[in-house]
This record gives structure tokens, C-alpha cells and sequence, in this order.
């Protein structure tokens, strides 16, 4: 995303609950134009002045249009797994469990 996006930051602001209390947060939003970015960005250079730089990493985010990128992919990785549980009932092999065992480990395993 730093790539593609042009900005290599997470925004710090506050974050409205639901009960009017604001709290901080930390979240790197979504690019909000993705088809135009993609059409700069096969262009070659995303910013071609150190003024357009500059006005791209100084602008204000809005989760409203451009949701966190963590919330998306926890979002996302959901919908993979209910899918996935839907999907599990055709499936014509049946299911395994993932195990992970000591030959699973490299390298010697503390507990402090």
C-alpha cells in the first residue's frame, strides 16, 4: 500500500464512540479511489512534484471512506471462514484438523 498509495504513515486521531467518548486511534486507511490510483500508478510515478507529495501525506483521512486496512482484512479473513464452513458440508473429503507438533518447531522453544 505504501507503494501504491504514496504514504508510508499510520493516521493518529480520535476515534468517536458510540457513546460520544472519544478515544485515540491508529489505523492506516484504504485508499478511498482505487481504480484511479491503480490508473496513475501503471503511469509509472505516483507524484510528480515534491508539492503534490507534500499536499497527498498532509490530507485529512475519514474512516467513513476509507475504512482501516486491519478491519478490512479482519473482515475479510470472516467471510473466507464462513464460506469456507458453508463450503465444508460438499466438500467429498472430509475434513483434517491442523496439528502442529515439535517437528512443526525450528528451533528450541523457551517458556519464561
Amino acid at each position: 500500500m505504501e507503494q501504491a498509495a504514496g504514504s508510508a504513515f499510520a493516521v493518529q486521531d480520535l476515534r468517536i464512540r458510540s457513546n460520544g467518548e472519544p478515544v485515540p486511534q491508529i489505523y492506516y486507511p484504504l485508499p478511498q479511489e482505487i481504480q484511479e490510483l491503480n490508473r496513475l500508478r501503471s503511469k509509472g510515478v505516483l507524484f510528480n512534484t515534491m508539492n503534490e507529495l507534500a499536499a497527498a501525506s498532509s490530507r485529512r483521512h475519514d474512516r467513513a471512506t476509507e475504512p482501516d486496512a486491519l478491519e478490512y482484512l479482519h473482515v475479510c479473513a470472516d467471510r473466507f471462514a464462513l464460506l469456507a464452513d458453508a463450503l465444508i458440508v460438499r466438500s467429498p473429503v472430509p475434513p483434517t484438523p491442523i496439528r502442529i507438533g515439535p517437528e512443526d518447531l525450528i528451533g528450541p522453544l523457551r517458556v519464561k
